[in-house]
């Protein structure tokens, strides 16, 4: 009697399994090898978008350095302010940070405007004694030259970091010797910080005088800086945690006539004679009129 496949009705050979069942081995092979390929290169195209996201999204770290950087600045902002409207109590509190940079940027801030008020200072004095003397002579042939502008705009900022950076170096051994406090680098910036914010605002008050050509305005309000930057540097000191209150007057004196010394060596060094050769430019301008 004949054998059929049970699973799709063939007429079976004695002894031999049925073609139906060597073709679903087949199948089932193949449909296995398609699905590993496919599910291979699935695998593959996902990690090369992977590694292309990695190389160029640069999201949540370049977000977090940005808000970083506007936090700090937004501190230093708050902090500066806060010292201006409460010298005591706004440098206590930004002294506590030990490792602050502060102070720093408050030194670098006034050595830039220190850099521009004496380029400007000097730009204005010499063109206006020029024009006054061409006018005078009735001659306008001849232009004279004024002072170049990083001249003395390198002079006031290499003055201003020089001192500052002095004067931090001996406020932190006067305070550590003289006055027994507790006092790091940064710390002793902190207080030449302080001391620079009377400088700053000064210093941007007599840059528009001269701008504007109130000549007596910018020289007095310079003057008036100096005190205030005295003050803020006595306020500074006397408002150190754990400092001797009896040695800070001593210690002030002594920063106050170490930074005139340290300025006027440097102002003979490099402003004055960067102004004898403006007025040496002056001498040739009315040789060549006369």
């Amino acid at each position: 009697m004949a054998n059929f496949c049970t699973k799709c009705g063939r007429k079976l050979i004695n002894g031999q399994p049925c073609i139906c069942i060597q073709q679903n081995a087949e199948d089932t092979q193949e449909n296995a090898y398609q699905s590993e390929t496919a599910q291979a290169e699935s695998q593959q195209t996902q990690q090369q978008y992977t590694n292309y996201e990695e190389i160029n999204y640069e999201g949540p770290a370049s977000e977090q350095n940005q808000s970083d950087v506007a936090a700090m600045t937004k501190n230093f902002f708050t902090q500066a302010l806060e010292m201006i409207k409460h010298p005591s109590t706004g440098f206590a509190s930004s002294v506590a940070d030990e490792n602050s940079k502060n102070g720093l940027i408050l030194m670098g801030i006034q050595a830039l405007l220190a850099g521009l008020y004496l380029y400007v200072f000097v730009q204005k004095i010499v063109s206006t004694a020029l024009n006054g003397v061409s006018s005078f002579l009735g001659v306008s042939r001849y232009v004279g030259q004024t002072p170049s502008f990083g001249q003395f705009f390198g002079y006031g900022v290499i003055l201003s970091i020089v001192v500052s950076l002095i004067i931090s170096g001996v406020i932190l051994g006067l305070m550590n010797a003289m006055g027994h406090a507790k006092i790091n680098w940064f710390q002793a910036c902190q207080i030449v910080g302080m001391r620079s914010l009377g400088s700053i605002l000064a210093l941007i008050l007599a840059i528009l005088g001269l701008l504007l050509g109130m000549y007596q305005f910018a020289v007095l309000i310079v003057l008036v800086g100096s005190v205030l930057t005295f003050i803020y540097s006595m306020v500074a000191m006397m408002s150190y945690p754990g400092v001797n209150k009896n040695a800070v007057a001593y210690i002030a004196l002594i920063v106050e006539l170490v930074g005139a010394i340290v300025a006027y060596f440097i102002m003979k060094e490099f402003v004055f004679s960067a102004l004898g050769s403006a007025a040496g430019s002056a001498t040739n301008f009315l040789s060549n009129i006369l």
